[in-house]
């Protein structure tokens, strides 16, 4: 097991507040992450390695480091509160972007995955002296909170924020 590193230490409390596919058809090969308890699927670049931090239930590694950063997908899922108000949920997202100290330009908007409402979130933050830059995607969907989260650094956005958006891009939702 490891240490959760910095890039994520208030990336579940963005997530619980707030509540290479390269190219899919190109580069590498996709492969697909179910979890029929979590009621979730979505596809990852088939180079990435599977690995556990504590406190998120799914997370893959790319297989190169950037900087000194590994890029990442992560998933954490847990309870959405209960008769949660659309407008309660849109504070949320907006308020998230003060519950990690640090973060800078934070941005997100509205979208749908697999038909539901969601919500993007983008903003950085620094880890060890470097700027890394997170994708978020969060989902409500039948009492749970779903967030996946993809980190890479800022230098290399280019490259990866592509990637993270067709990685939200195939999430589906199971039950």
């Amino acid at each position: 097991m490891h240490k959760q590193p910095a890039w994520s230490r208030g990336f579940t409390l963005l997530g619980f507040t707030a509540l290479g596919l390269m190219s899919l058809g190109g580069q590498a090969e996709a492969l697909t992450y179910r979890s029929a308890k979590l009621g979730i699927s979505f596809e990852v670049p088939a180079d990435w390695t599977p690995d556990h931090l504590e406190g998120m239930q799914a997370v893959y590694l790319a297989p190169v480091r950037v900087e000194n950063f590994t890029p990442n997908l992560a998933l954490v899922v847990g309870d959405a509160p209960a008769n949660q108000t659309e407008q309660q949920v849109i504070q949320a997202v907006k308020d998230a972007g003060r519950a990690v100290p640090g973060t800078r330009n934070f941005s997100w908007q509205t979208t749908k995955v697999a038909g539901i409402g969601a919500y993007l979130l983008a903003f950085d933050t620094t880890s060890e002296g470097q700027t890394i830059h997170t994708e978020q995607l969060m989902v409500i969907h039948n009492h749970h909170t779903y967030v996946l989260n993809g980190a890479a650094p800022k230098s290399a956005s280019a490259v990866y924020t592509p990637l993270f958006q067709k990685v939200f891009q195939s999430v589906r939702f199971l039950k």
